[in-house]
């Protein structure tokens, strides 16, 4: 029987890296839908996957030092959110852009070019929020390829 690889990217993507990390914060909605957010300041264990694709390594022959993704996330770890990243909203959807824009910050010491970064960030074990810029692939990769495992 013939090999079935089938790759519905639109782009080629050669290096795609997944980070998984988290911090502990506290934070106190004064918009949310739910009165048990607007009522007082409460705490989560924030789980965050980081991914970056790019068909290229950096001029460093890496995508990124990981310790450079975990000191994105530290400067959130045991913080009081409407403190740290005042006036803006301590959303899940808000911290997960600026998450982005952190990892972005750090992306331009590596490289000329801006590689595909997405940000998943986990407010509880179901509640998620995925934020990218301009990089369809990155969070669609289960639905953008299909691989049937190298059937033969």
């Amino acid at each position: 029987m013939p090999c079935i690889f089938v790759n519905y990217y639109i782009d080629f993507i050669m290096y795609r890296l997944e980070y998984h990390g988290g911090f502990e914060s506290a934070h106190q909605l004064t918009n949310a839908y739910e009165e048990k957010c607007n009522a007082s300041i409460h705490g989560h264990n924030w789980k965050v996957k980081i991914v970056i694709e790019t068909e290229k390594l950096s001029k460093r022959n890496m995508v990124i030092d990981f310790s450079e993704l975990k000191d994105v996330l530290n400067a959130f770890d045991h913080k009081n959110l409407n403190l740290v990243i005042a006036p803006i909203e301590p959303t899940a959807e808000n911290l997960a852009q600026l998450i982005h824009g952190g990892v972005v910050q750090r992306l331009k010491k590596y490289f000329d070019i801006k590689p595909r970064v997405a940000i998943t960030l986990w407010e509880t074990d179901k509640s998620s929020i995925t934020y990218y810029e301009n990089s369809p692939s990155v969070d669609r990769q289960d639905e953008a390829t299909i691989d049937k495992e190298n059937e033969f």
